[in-house]
């Protein structure tokens, strides 16, 4: 028996009782996914708690070998983190094994009310830095450019620079 992801996703604001946009729904799904594992086999559910002033790396490569959904969510009702994905260069296009030849961080914050999910563990990279984080014509440079690499998520980092600790809770599903 195969498993399968749904996503739902809302945003609602409200303003002098009037909602609007109605941004998405919970009732009808953004997509349905089939996932290859059977009973939650190799999927991994965990809280995870970031000292103040601290960081952790909760999920690598080897957890899952890659990923088809990954969600993170700030427990409570405080709480801000940066969360980064770091990427790196599959060893060939059927062998999506990182090389550890880029080692190309994607940062983002989140705070309590977000939660942040990747629906690909697949991201552009680029071994020069200016080229992956830079700016063309008001695009990423990274996009335009002739050599740049459909890199791969190989681990997880979550930084929790607040006085307080926070916890987190991860989903991962494998591929």
């Amino acid at each position: 028996m195969a498993a399968e992801i749904v996503v739902y996703n809302s945003v609602v604001l409200t303003v002098n009782g009037e909602a609007f946009p109605d941004f998405g729904s919970l009732v009808v799904p953004v997509k349905g996914e089939v996932a290859s594992i059977t009973d939650g086999e190799g999927a991994i559910l965990r809280r995870v708690r970031v000292p103040a002033g601290e960081s952790v790396t909760p999920w690598e490569w080897a957890d899952t070998e890659g990923f088809t959904l990954m969600a993170i969510k700030v427990e409570g009702g405080e709480g801000f983190v940066q969360v980064a994905l770091r990427y790196n260069a599959p060893t060939s296009t059927d062998d999506l094994t990182p090389t550890g030849s880029i080692n190309h961080w994607k940062d983002r914050s989140l705070s309590c009310v977000g939660v942040a999910m990747w629906d690909t563990e697949r991201a552009y990279i680029h071994a020069t830095a200016a080229t992956a984080v830079g700016e063309t014509s008001d695009i990423p440079t990274v996009w335009g450019n002739g050599s740049k690499v459909l890199g791969v998520a190989d681990r997880l980092a979550i930084l929790n620079e607040g006085d307080e600790d926070v916890v987190v809770t991860m989903l991962v599903v494998p591929k």
